[in-house]
């Protein structure tokens, strides 16, 4: 007997390794390759004032190609990097996952704390000597769609890439093959020993790094002639600027194919897509973000970076397509923004709206005088630890009254609409709908801070020429686009809120959700069901 049983155990095996991957829900098999492309700001009305300076590939193939969704929602009150990229990852809102702000105040330490600072690691690549240098997902509390696909068993290959580790991280999640975001004063790519315990960098990232490393401090001009090409009235009259390849250069074209090199370069050293095991690679256009903030969304440049994108995703899926077996018919390309950005207040002001700017660094100092007049001085030091993000932190020890009475200082301020304590929140004291889902949706007991502040509407926190933060729709509405085999190209108008991606392509992936995902499955843009 077990002579007859040693070869049907061999045969078992043997079957079992040879077996195809799981079907696709409604389908025969998962694509060889998902790619999810976030570009860091991309509010939602860029496609429609550019699309005419899209070519028929990269972004443009995208919306003919795709399944497009013009108006994907973040339905949560501080749209940013962190919570955005987290959220899209996780299929969750930013109170379930953690990750509710870029930065709070640790309320044990009352010092700063990073959304990817973990102490435990360092950096791989990259000297120990920087701010924060340990970096991990450690804060963040939900499994990503990687995660969940690394879960359902199958020998797939997981890669996340972005210019902010933040991004790369957060998009990664725990179980990613390779992690990577670039020191962007050495121009050296680097990662966390969260991800490369058992040595350094990978050996196909070598000749990446030494090509940026001999380009560093070279003399780049960002230059643009002529008349705009869309709607933009602000740079119209174009600029030569030279910037020194390094940190400064990042909201410039010089990025995007920057970023496309190492993600090119990961997809041949991982050889992603290149057997029927599904992979995923997530890349994020950071310095669209970077140029957002120093010069607004209607100014020319931003033009420029979409079609420096554009290309570059272009070459990305050419790239992607040549070698994945089956080509493009074989990839499944998701597209989106992790947040919009609302418009400069001089902007505004020209042309009759209602705008202004809350003085960021003067908010604590504030507060901490009317807390010390009406308190006292705190035991020890001052009332005040922060201000981060439009949340104000109040020292350890501060009790209710304290922060009802920094909500009174904020509320006085012209640009606020509202301050909400802790004990509001809780309470259910929020505004009206939806700003109280959005709230909801939002807040985390331990991370957010003692007072949340929401400002008027083209209102933004003086910390850039433009910024986001707002809640409002130039804000938390973005572009969510689906494309490949699984998909039916066409412009829908049907609710998508970004949770919904993590669970759509959990689905045509056919395994289980991320386990915090709370979206739904965008049925009405799958090809075969009715919309």
């Amino acid at each position: 007997m077990t002579r007859l049983l040693a070869p049907l155990a061999l045969l078992l095996a043997a079957t079992a390794a040879a077996a195809p991957p799981p079907a696709r829900f409604g389908s025969e098999a998962p694509p060889r390759l998902v790619v999810v492309i976030v570009v860091d700001q991309l509010r939602a009305d860029y496609f429609g004032r550019f699309r005419a300076m899209l070519g028929d590939d990269g972004l443009g193939e995208l919306l003919t190609r795709g399944a497009y969704y013009p108006y994907g929602e973040y339905d949560i009150i501080q749209a940013m990097t962190g919570p955005g990229h987290a959220t899209i990852s996780t299929g969750a809102w930013p109170a379930h996952h953690g990750i509710v702000l870029n930065y709070w105040v640790d309320r044990g330490a009352a010092d700063k704390a990073y959304c990817v600072e973990d102490p435990s690691h360092r950096l791989v690549g990259a000297p120990s000597t920087w701010d924060h240098a340990g970096t991990s997902p450690a804060n963040l509390r939900a499994p990503t769609l990687g995660d969940a696909l690394k879960n359902s068993g199958q020998p797939s290959r997981v890669v996340s890439i972005a210019i902010k580790d933040r991004a790369a991280i957060l998009m990664g999640g725990h179980r990613a093959d390779d992690v990577i975001w670039l020191d962007s004063e050495r121009l050296q790519w680097v990662s966390s020993d969260f991800y490369r315990a058992r040595g350094g960098l990978l050996p196909w990232l070598a000749p990446v790094n030494a090509g940026l490393g001999r380009r560093l401090g070279e003399s780049f001009v960002w230059r643009a002639k002529g008349a705009a090409q869309g709607p933009s009235d602000e740079g119209t009259d174009g600029w030569a600027e030279t910037y020194a390849l390094g940190s400064k250069s990042l909201g410039t074209p010089f990025s995007p194919p920057a970023l496309v090199d190492a993600a090119l370069a990961a997809a041949r050293g991982h050889r992603l897509g290149a057997d029927e095991t599904p992979d995923i690679l997530w890349i994020s256009f950071s310095g669209f973000d970077k140029a957002g903030h120093a010069h607004g969304p209607n100014h020319r440049r931003m033009e420029a970076m979409l079609a420096a994108i554009d290309g570059e995703v272009a070459r990305l899926l050419d790239g992607l397509a040549a070698a994945v077996p089956g080509g493009r018919d074989a990839i499944a390309v998701a597209l989106t923004g992790d947040h919009g950005v609302a418009p400069r207040p001089e902007y505004g002001a020209r042309h009759r709206l209602k705008t202004g700017r809350l003085d960021f660094d003067a908010v604590p100092d504030q507060v901490e005088k009317a807390l010390s007049h009406r308190f006292g001085a705190a035991p020890g030091g001052k009332w005040v630890a922060g201000f981060r993000e439009l949340n104000l932190f109040l020292r350890p020890g501060a009790g209710a009254e304290h922060r009802a009475a920094a909500a009174e200082v904020l509320r006085a301020m012209a640009p606020v609409r509202f301050a909400l304590t802790r004990e509001d929140i809780q309470a259910g004291r929020l505004p009206p709908p939806p700003l109280d889902r959005r709230v909801r949706h939002q807040f985390d007991p331990i991370r957010s801070g003692d007072v949340m502040v929401i400002l008027k509407p083209y209102h933004i926190y003086a910390h850039a020429p433009a910024s986001h933060l707002t809640g409002y729709a130039y804000d938390r509405l973005v572009p969510l686009v689906l494309m490949g085999a699984p998909f039916r190209a066409g412009v829908y108008g049907q609710p998508a809120q970004i949770v919904d991606l993590a669970m759509t392509l959990s689905f045509v992936l056919g395994i289980q959700p991320p386990a915090m995902a709370e979206g739904r499955v965008l049925h009405e843009a799958l090809e075969g069901n009715p919309r």
